[in-house]
C-alpha cells in the first residue's frame, strides 16, 4: 500500500507505489494500457461489458482512501489502449478526523431500473482490516447511482461526496425489532449510504443478487478487564433501491 499513516485517523499520503491499474496482454505479458489512482488499490477492479457488444468496456475500481474510478472505451474502440480510454474519480469518500475511511475490497456493480430509468449501481464498504478493533472511524456502506455510463457519458464535473448520498442508515431494521419511518430516495439522488457506529466495519466485497445486497461486517466488543474482546458478525440484506 501506498504511504503508512501514523494513526487510524490519518490520511493516506499518496505515493508512486500501487497507484496504477495495469491491464495485460494475457498470452504476452505486455503492458496494453496504465490507468492512474490517486492512492493503492488493494483490491481487483469490477469490469462489465455495459453495451453488450461481446467486448469489455467499462472498468470500476476504489483506491484505499475511498476514490472510486471509472473507465471506458472511447466510442468504436474494441482494443486496450492509453489513448482508448476515458474517465476518472467518480466519488470520494474519505477525509481526515472519524472521517479517515479504508476501503480494501473490491465494489460491486450491476444493473438497476428504478422510478422510470436504468442505470449501474456500485456499491463499497469501508472497514480497516488491518486494525479490527479500532472505534475511532465511522465507517459506512456506500451506494452509488451511475446515470451516465450506459450513454458512455462523461462524469460528475467534480467527484460525489459521501454527503451527497441520501442517509437511509433508519431504514435498516434488525431481526426481531420494529421498523422505524424510511428515508425517501428522489429520483435525482445520486445514491444512498449507511452509516455504521461503534467502530463496526465492512470487512468484505458486496454481493448482488435478487435486488439484493448482500455484506458482511465486524463490530468489535467491549474491553473487560481478564478477557478477551469477542466482538460479532452480522450479515447485512439490504434492498438495492432503498436499503432496507
Amino acid at each position: 500500500l501506498t504511504g503508512t499513516p501514523a494513526s487510524s485517523t490519518t490520511p493516506a499520503v499518496p505515493g508512486v507505489y500501487g497507484n496504477k491499474i495495469y491491464l495485460l496482454n494475457p498470452t504476452s505479458g505486455a503492458v496494453l494500457a496504465t490507468l492512474n489512482t490517486d492512492y493503492s488499490v488493494p483490491s481487483e477492479a469490477r469490469i462489465l461489458d455495459i453495451n453488450a457488444d461481446g467486448y469489455a468496456d467499462t472498468i470500476y475500481a476504489i483506491d484505499i482512501k475511498g476514490n472510486l474510478y471509472r473507465w471506458q472505451l472511447v466510442a468504436g474502440e474494441t482494443s486496450f489502449r492509453n489513448d482508448s480510454f476515458t474517465g476518472g474519480k467518480l466519488a470520494s469518500l474519505s477525509g481526515t478526523g472519524d472521517q479517515a475511511r479504508r476501503f480494501f475490497y473490491a465494489p460491486e456493480a450491476a444493473l438497476m431500473k428504478y422510478n422510470g430509468s436504468t442505470f449501474v449501481t456500485i456499491i463499497a464498504g469501508s472497514g480497516n482490516r488491518e486494525k479490527p478493533l479500532d472505534t475511532a472511524i465511522q465507517d459506512g456502506i456506500f451506494v452509488f447511482w451511475d446515470k451516465t455510463v450506459l450513454g458512455f457519458g462523461a462524469l460528475p464535473e467534480s467527484p460525489i461526496g459521501y454527503a451527497q448520498l441520501t442517509d437511509v442508515t433508519n431504514n435498516v431494521v434488525a431481526e426481531g425489532q420494529a421498523g422505524s419511518a424510511m428515508s425517501a430516495i428522489a429520483h435525482d439522488d445520486r445514491g444512498w449510504r449507511i452509516m455504521l457506529s461503534g467502530g463496526e466495519k465492512i470487512l468484505s466485497s458486496p454481493l448482488i443478487t435478487g435486488k439484493r445486497i448482500f455484506l458482511t461486517s465486524y463490530a468489535p466488543g467491549q474491553a473487560v478487564a481478564c478477557s478477551s474482546i469477542r466482538g460479532e458478525g452480522r450479515l447485512f440484506a439490504l434492498s438495492q433501491s432503498d436499503g432496507r
